[in-house]
C-alpha cells in the first residue's frame, strides 16, 4: 500500500504545465522574461478587476464591464470570459457537474455574494489558467473598502484519488449538505485530475453555509497527481486558507495570507508535495473563526502512516501580534510530513507541536522530519522552538545533528511585522532574505521531476534575490 501511494506521488510534473515564466521560482541567477514587465503592469490589471463594477470607471476612464449573474450549476462544457464580471447569486452553490468542464479565461473576475460558492464535482474539471499579467480573481461582491472574510464561500475541488490508506474510500465534505448527490470525493485513481489552475487569486471567502461548518478559501478533496495547481493566492479567508483532504496532488508557488484559522491544513492521507509556499499571518482579526486563537501556519492530521507529504522551501511568518496566539507547525493524529528548507519566524506561541503520543511515535519511526530550516523570534522569549508540554521530544527532533536546523539566527528578512498592524501593503521584497542570511544554507530538494532542485536555501527565494515570483498578480488589500 505504501508502494502504491509513493508511485502515484512520483508522476513527473508535466512539461506543458510549466509556463515560460516558471523560472521565476529559480534562484536569482535565473532570467525571468516577464518579471520586470509584471511589476510595471500587473497592479493596473488587479486594481481594475477589483473595483470596476463598483466605481463606474477605472482610473483610465474605461467603462465598467457588464455583469452576468450566475444562479445555476454548470451542466455542460462552458467558458467564463474576461469581457464581463461573473457574479454568483446569493446562496447559490454553483456546481460544475460530472462530465462538464468549466473554463475561465485569463483576466476574468468572479464575485461571490453572501452564501455563494463554486464546487467542482468529482468527474468534472476546472480549467482556470490566468497569467501574471492577467490573473483570474475570485472575490467578494461587496464594494471595495467594505469587503470582509466570509463574504462568500470559496472554491471546492473534488476528485477520485485515494484519501485514506490508498483504498477506494469515499467521504463527504463539510459545509455542503451531505445528502447532495454531488458531495462525494475519494476513489482509486491516484492520477485523477481536478483541473488546471494557475495565477488564481481567491479573496474574502470562507462563508459558513451550514452552522459550524465553514468552507475554506480553497478546498482540495481527493485530487490526484493529474491536477495542476501553481501560482495561487488565497487572502482574507475566514477559516483555513487551503485545506487538503487526502489525494496526491502537488502544489507550487502558493501564497496564503490573512486567514482566520490555519494556513495550509491537510487531513486524511494526503501524499503529495508542495514547494515555494508563503504562509503569512495577519494580526488579531475579529472576523476570524476564533480571533483569539490565530491558528497554525501548517496543520497536518493524517490517519494513514503511509502518507508522508513532502514540503520544501516554505516561508511561515506570524504577525508578531501579542494579542493573539499563533504558531508555526502543528502535526497531530499521526500527521506525518517531511518539511525542509523552511523559515519559521515571528510566532507568538511556538514553532512546532507534535500533538499526541501517536504523532510522537511517528517521529521516532522517521516519518516526521523537519530539517535544514531556520527558526527565529518565536514565543514571548523569542526562543520557544517547541510546544512547552512535549518540549523534550520535539526539540530532540528539531535539534538532531542530521536535521541541520538553525535556531536564534536571524534570516535577515528586511521588515519584521509591527505588532497590531497589517504587516505588508504590497508584499514583494519583505519576503526576500538579505544577502548573507543563514537561510542560504539549505539542502537540495529531491530530484523526482517535481521539485526545483537548485532551490538549496530556506524560504521561497534565494537570499538577495532580485526575483519575486509573487510580484504583480497578488493582492494584500484589507477590505
Amino acid at each position: 500500500m505504501l508502494t502504491t501511494l509513493l508511485v502515484g506521488c512520483l508522476v513527473p510534473w508535466k512539461e506543458e504545465w510549466s509556463p515560460a515564466n516558471e523560472t521565476d521560482t529559480d534562484t536569482d541567477t535565473d532570467t525571468d522574461s516577464d518579471t520586470d514587465t509584471d511589476t510595471d503592469t500587473d497592479t493596473d490589471t488587479d486594481t481594475d478587476t477589483d473595483t470596476d463594477a463598483h466605481t463606474g470607471t477605472d482610473h483610465t476612464g474605461t467603462p465598467p464591464l457588464p455583469e452576468e449573474i450566475v444562479a445555476r450549476s454548470v451542466t455542460a462544457d462552458e467558458t467564463w470570459t474576461a469581457d464581463r464580471i461573473w457574479v454568483l447569486e446569493a446562496n447559490q452553490l454553483v456546481w460544475v457537474e460530472p462530465g462538464a468542464t468549466l473554463t475561465i479565461e485569463a483576466g476574468t473576475t468572479i464575485r461571490g455574494r453572501d452564501g455563494s460558492a463554486i464546487a467542482v464535482a468529482s468527474g468534472a474539471e476546472l480549467v482556470a489558467r490566468g497569467s501574471a499579467a492577467a490573473p483570474i480573481v475570485m472575490t467578494s461582491d461587496e464594494p471595495v473598502g467594505t469587503r470582509n472574510p466570509g463574504d462568500w464561500g470559496g472554491l471546492v475541488l473534488m476528485g477520485d484519488a485515494p484519501i485514506i490508506d490508498g483504498a477506494a474510500t469515499t467521504s463527504t465534505f463539510e459545509g455542503i449538505d451531505p445528502a447532495d448527490p454531488f458531495n462525494v470525493f475519494g476513489g482509486a485513481d491516484n492520477t485523477y485530475s481536478c483541473g488546471q489552475i494557475e495565477y488564481l487569486r481567491i479573496e474574502f471567502a470562507g462563508f459558513e453555509r451550514i452552522p459550524d461548518e465553514e468552507l475554506n478559501s480553497l478546498t482540495l478533496a481527493g485530487c490526484g497527481t493529474g491536477t495542476l495547481l501553481q501560482n495561487v493566492q488565497v487572502h482574507e479567508g475566514r477559516d483555513d486558507g487551503v485545506e487538503i483532504f487526502g489525494g496526491s496532488l502537488n502544489l507550487k508557488n502558493i501564497v496564503i495570507t490573512a486567514f482566520g484559522d490555519d494556513g495550509l491544513d491537510w487531513d486524511f492521507g494526503w501524499s503529495g508535495k508542495a514547494q515555494f509556499v508563503v504562509v503569512q499571518h495577519w494580526p488579531l482579526d475579529t472576523t476570524a473563526i476564533d480571533p483569539l486563537d490565530g491558528g497554525s501556519a501548517l496543520e497536518g492530521s493524517v490517519p494513514n502512516p503511509a502518507a508522508v507529504p513532502m514540503l520544501y522551501n516554505l516561508l511561515l511568518l506570524g504577525s508578531n501580534d501579542p494579542s493573539t496566539t499563533q504558531d508555526g507547525i502543528l502535526l497531530k493524529s499521526a500527521g506525518n510530513a517531511t518539511i525542509g528548507n523552511a523559515i519559521v519566524a515571528y510566532y507568538t506561541d511556538w514553532a512546532l507541536d507534535l500533538s499526541g503520543q501517536t504523532t510522537l511515535d511517528e517521529a521516532v519511526a522517521g516519518r516526521i522530519v523537519v530539517k535544514d530550516s531556520v527558526f527565529w523570534s518565536i514565543g514571548a522569549d523569542g526562543e520557544t522552538w517547541a510546544e512547552p508540554i512535549d518540549v523534550d521530544d520535539e526539540y530532540a527532533l528539531l535539534s538532531a545533528p542530521a536535521a541541520g536546523n538553525f535556531f536564534g539566527q536571524s534570516p535577515f528578512l528586511p521588515t519584521p511585522p509591527a505588532p497590531g498592524t497589517e504587516p505588508f501593503v504590497t508584499g514583494l521584497s519583505q519576503w526576500v532574505p538579505l544577502t548573507g542570511s543563514v537561510a542560504d544554507h539549505g539542502e537540495r530538494p529531491p530530484n523526482d521531476g517535481f521539485f526545483q532542485t537548485n532551490a538549496q536555501w530556506a524560504g521561497v527565494v534565494a537570499p538577495g534575490s532580485g526575483v519575486a515570483w509573487w510580484d504583480g498578480w497578488t493582492n494584500f488589500a484589507a477590505h
